[in-house]
């Protein structure tokens, strides 16, 4: 591979995926040996994906698939009658390269040339080959090169376009980060998302504006997220919409954003230029807005610096606080949020109340 190599364009997020789930099949994928319907996403044919693959491990200096070969026992299992159509049709339309081709497959004396070749012709020719999904430390490190960089242009807004960017990096990350927070509030920092479908694209950029596989793959990248597992769905064997389904878990890292990027929305507002006050009796922080007072809701973060706010300390009970937050639910996402977020910023005091014999947990908040 040329080291000084340019990207030049963005890929599709099928032919992205393409060469990321490639690069990391056994991880993403779960499999040992992979079909290159693995590879297809959502969107590609099948017998494309061959086509995509072949191109671009050549360009990058990449002779051969790892591992890849013709099953001939399921083949002569499964397409007897569609294996005497395709000699038929050969013979009809005189295909001499593509005859020569068939014949190399079928003897497993074949390359990716071969492959195209047939599969441009005879579609499920695909269905009947397999290959590795661990690579030769040689080529994925090439192909971790190669990704790398092409994730880094795409952070930075590099690629080439011919018209106006619909797709800068900035504009994905913050839909992405405002679906995931979404889900993260529900169940957590481990879940699985889909897309597209009603329910998530409806948070999101829409489609033709947004490169899903590009975004999360550059959010791993960034280490805010990992990519546990990913697979392709469909709703009914009838239904030909195929979506993605992935199982993520979100990073230390993503709360940090997420929590910075609410109080720079909050900083924005008129709320910063209000009176805020802690009322007492409600445990509710409030902004004095004339005569009447309103319940103000926010981050957790900046609503621990507005208790803060003229008291250097102020002791009160884990629940009182978590209900003030909103993390009423025990087993809600933002509940543990919110008890990991009092661990970081809080003095832990257990008291033992020698009436009832319980230890009581009291938090001293110290001033920010």
């Amino acid at each position: 591979m040329n080291k000084d190599m340019n990207i030049k364009k963005y890929m599709e997020d099928s032919e992205f995926f393409i060469i990321w789930a490639y690069l990391n099949g056994k991880r993403i994928l779960g499999k040992n040996n992979l079909c290159f319907y693995d590879l297809a996403g959502i969107e590609k044919n099948k017998s494309l994906v061959a086509v995509f693959l072949h191109y671009k491990l050549e360009e990058l200096g990449v002779k051969n698939i790892q591992g890849l070969e013709f099953d001939n026992e399921i083949y002569d299992r499964f397409s007897t009658t569609e294996h005497q159509k395709m000699l038929e049709t050969m013979q009809e339309y005189n295909l001499v390269d593509i005859n020569k081709s068939f014949y190399l497959i079928l003897e497993n004396k074949f390359n990716l040339t071969d492959i195209v070749r047939v599969s441009r012709q005879f579609p499920n020719m695909i269905d009947y080959f397999s290959f590795d999904s661990g690579l030769k430390e040689k080529t994925k490190k090439i192909i971790e090169i190669y990704i790398k960089k092409y994730i880094k242009d795409f952070i930075e807004d590099k690629l080439s376009i011919e018209d106006k960017n619909y797709w800068l990096f900035e504009k994905q990350k913050k839909a992405t980060v405002n679906a995931l927070s979404a889900r993260q509030e529900k169940y957590g920092d481990d879940f699985i998302i889909e897309y597209p479908t009603q329910k998530y694209s409806g948070a999101v950029i829409k489609n033709e504006e947004y490169l899903f596989i590009h975004t999360l793959s550059a959010l791993e990248n960034l280490e805010y997220l990992c990519i546990e597992k990913i697979w392709i769905d469909q709703y009914t064997e009838r239904d030909k919409e195929k979506f993605y389904k992935v199982k993520l878990h979100l990073n230390k890292k993503f709360s940090e954003a997420q929590r910075n990027q609410n109080i720079s929305k909050l900083d924005q507002t008129e709320v910063r230029k209000s009176k805020l006050f802690f009322n007492e009796k409600s445990k509710q922080l409030c902004n004095s807005n004339g005569k009447k007072s309103q319940i103000i809701k926010l981050g957790p973060l900046r609503l621990l610096k507005c208790f803060l706010k003229k008291k250097e300390t102020l002791k009160c009970k884990k629940d009182e606080i978590i209900r003030t937050m909103g993390g009423q639910d025990q087993y809600s996402g933002a509940r543990r949020q919110l008890l990991s977020l009092i661990n970081e910023v809080a003095d832990i005091d257990s008291i033992h109340s020698k009436d009832n014999k319980k230890i009581v947990e009291y938090y001293q908040l110290r001033a920010l």
